[in-house]
């Protein structure tokens, strides 16, 4: 997990930010 985590830093920080980002939205909209 760690070694794919480093292969594909960019994805996974992009994945991140967008999930994150929704959950905030979802969350102040309610």
């Amino acid at each position: 997990n760690q070694r794919r985590v480093e292969l594909y830093p960019d994805r996974v920080m992009v994945r991140n930010i967008s999930d994150f980002s929704r959950f905030v939205n979802s969350r102040r909209k309610k």
